[in-house]
C-alpha cells in the first residue's frame, strides 16, 4: 500500500516531466537541424529525474545510505548533464516562432552579477561538492528525514547545483560560449579530480556515522558500516566516472571538429540578438 501511495504521489511530477518532454519535441521538430542526439539526451535526462524521485528508488533510499547517495548523484550529476546535452535553451529559442524567440532574447537576460556566477567554474565545482558534503554530513543527513519540506528543498538545490556544475563546459547551447574548448576540457579534468573526495570520509570511517540507517540497513542484508562504505565508494567512484564520461565525450567532439577549423565553435546569434544566458 505504501508503494502504491508513493507512486500516486509521484504522478504530478511525471506529468510535469511529460509536458516538458512534449514541449521539447515540438520545438525540436521545428528546428532546421534536427539531430537526434540532443533530443535523446534531454528525454533521457527527464526519465532519469523521474525515476530518481519515484519508487522503487525513492523508497529504497529511505532505508539505505548507499541508495540515497545513488539518488543524489543521479539528481545532481547525471540528470543535469543529460538535460544540458540536450541544449534546451537553443532548442527553445531557435525552435520557437520568430516573434517569441525575439521576446525571449530580450526578456530573459540575466543581470550581470548573476551572469558572472552562472558559468563560473569556481561556483560550479564548489557549489556541487559543498552541497554533496553537507547533505551527507552525518548530523545533517540524520535531520533531513524528519523535515520533508527541507528534504525536498535540498533535492531542488542539488539539481540546480548540478546545472551550475556542468554549465562552464556545456553552457546554454547559445552563442560561442565563454570558454574555449581547451579550457572546457581543462575544467572537466580539474572537476573530475575534486568531485567525490568527501566519499573517502565514509569509506575509511571505522564505525557507522549515519544513525538514520542503523536499524534499516540490516533488513536489506547490509550492516550499517558496509552500507556506509558502499555509499562512500559511490561518491568517490561513480561521481568521477560521470565526469570522466563527459570528459571523454568532449575530447572526441573536439577531435572530430578539428578538421572543421579551429575553436570548435558553435553557430552564434547575430550581435543584436545577445544570448540570454552565459555560455
Amino acid at each position: 500500500m505504501g508503494s502504491l501511495l508513493a507512486w500516486l504521489e509521484s504522478l504530478p511530477g511525471w506529468l510535469v516531466l511529460a509536458d516538458l518532454g512534449g514541449l521539447y519535441l515540438v520545438l525540436w521538430g521545428r528546428h532546421r537541424r534536427r539531430r537526434p542526439g540532443p533530443a535523446l539526451a534531454f528525454l533521457t535526462g527527464l526519465l532519469v529525474l523521474g525515476l530518481t524521485l519515484s519508487p522503487p528508488l525513492a523508497l529504497a533510499a529511505e532505508h539505505l545510505f548507499s541508495l540515497h547517495v545513488a539518488q543524489h548523484l543521479l539528481l545532481g550529476m547525471v540528470g543535469p548533464l543529460l538535460l544540458l546535452l540536450g541544449r534546451p535553451a537553443a532548442i527553445l529559442v531557435r525552435g520557437a516562432p520568430r516573434p517569441v524567440a525575439r521576446l525571449l532574447l530580450r526578456a530573459v537576460p540575466l543581470p550581470p552579477p548573476v551572469r558572472a556566477l552562472v558559468g563560473s567554474p569556481l561556483v560550479g565545482v564548489l557549489g556541487l561538492n559543498g552541497l554533496l558534503f553537507y547533505l551527507h554530513e552525518p548530523a545533517a543527513y540524520d535531520r533531513l528525514p524528519e523535515a520533508p519540506a527541507l528534504h525536498a528543498l535540498a533535492h531542488g538545490a542539488l539539481f540546480l547545483s548540478g546545472l551550475l556544475f556542468w554549465w562552464p563546459a556545456l553552457g546554454a547551447g547559445l552563442g560561442r560560449g565563454r570558454f574555449s574548448p581547451e579550457l572546457r576540457l581543462g575544467y572537466l579534468f580539474v572537476a573530475g579530480l575534486v568531485t567525490g573526495l568527501s566519499g573517502f570520509f565514509f569509506v575509511f570511517a571505522p564505525t557507522p556515522l549515519i544513525r538514520a540507517h542503523l536499524t534499516t540497513a540490516p533488513a536489506w542484508g547490509l550492516s550499517p558500516l558496509a552500507d556506509q562504505q558502499l555509499g562512500g565508494i559511490l561518491i568517490v567512484v561513480a561521481a568521477k566516472l560521470v565526469v570522466l564520461g563527459a570528459l571523454t565525450i568532449f575530447f572526441f567532439r573536439l577531435m572530430a571538429a578539428a578538421d572543421d577549423g579551429p575553436g570548435w565553435r558553435r553557430p552564434s546569434f547575430s550581435p543584436s540578438s545577445r544570448p540570454p544566458f552565459p555560455g
